[in-house]
């Protein structure tokens, strides 16, 4: 320091002893925080991994990797879907159904296909619509897989246009939906895996329905899509009890 004072004769000693002083307290903060930084990096690296949650999916494109039946609980476990938290829910009516015998969901040569191609089973329900204006059902069919799937919903397409036969709605509640059986129709269905699903609407009072039916677009959206294809089958494809690691055995003193 006797040096350094004698080096700088042009100022003050107390000047330049406060001048030393402070770059000492300078060289002593940038210290303690390089330390900081190299302790807050190593915490970090050294810090356990935070768990993560592993999604199993099933694979759903054919009925060998997939061969459990649905049951009415996998596909309807509510009496209501609530499309909207907003909005009144659409409400079952009567019980939900599933038969392995497809047949029941159609007529004419719908029927006759559902018996050929291979289908399993069938679950639906009848739901009563928000509005009042309106009954549907909403079902599932399980299929052999994804490729008979895609070419049965062709198949049903053609027969529909030539009025050769269609899917029924489920009279599940005959003191209330019985005009299901009578009244014209109109579907919607759409394949995911090896099901389709698929809604059939009419009218509560039985008319026609006007086309591009708004109502009609709402309820596929509500029921067929953000239901049955968004939640039911993707909670289905998703394993419930996904596989453990192997417990390791510590061997025999």
């Amino acid at each position: 320091m006797q040096g350094l004072l004698k080096q700088l004769p042009q100022h003050k000693p107390w000047m330049v002893a406060i001048g030393a002083i402070a770059v000492v307290v300078v060289v002593a903060v940038c210290s303690f925080g390089s330390f900081m930084l190299v302790k807050d990096d190593n915490e970090v690296v050294g810090a356990a991994p935070t768990p993560e949650t592993t999604v199993v999916k099933r694979d759903i494109t054919t009925r060998q990797t997939d061969p459990n039946p649905m049951t009415v609980a996998d596909v309807f476990p509510n009496a209501e879907i609530i499309a909207d938290p907003s909005y009144p829910p659409y409400k079952i009516m009567g019980a939900a159904q599933a038969s392995d015998d497809c047949r029941v969901a159609g007529d004419g040569d719908v029927r006759k296909l559902l018996q050929t191609i291979g289908c399993s089973q069938v679950v639906r329900a009848t739901f009563s619509v928000p509005d009042g204006k309106y009954f549907v059902t909403g079902g599932i069919f399980n299929l052999p897989d994804a490729t008979v799937a895609s070419q049965f919903a062709t198949d049903v397409r053609g027969l529909i246009a030539d009025k050769k036969g269609r899917f029924t709605g489920y009279i599940s509640d005959p003191a209330q939906n019985v005009v299901l059986g009578r009244a014209p129709l109109t579907h919607a269905f759409e394949v995911r895996g090896h099901f389709l699903v698929y809604i059939v609407v009419v009218k509560v009072d039985g008319s026609e329905f006007e086309p591009d039916d708004p109502g009609v677009k709402l309820i596929q959206y509500d029921v067929m899509q953000k239901y049955l294809r968004d939640k039911v089958l993707v909670d289905w494809s998703i394993e419930k009890t996904p596989p453990s690691a192997s417990a390791t055995v510590s061997p025999s003193p």
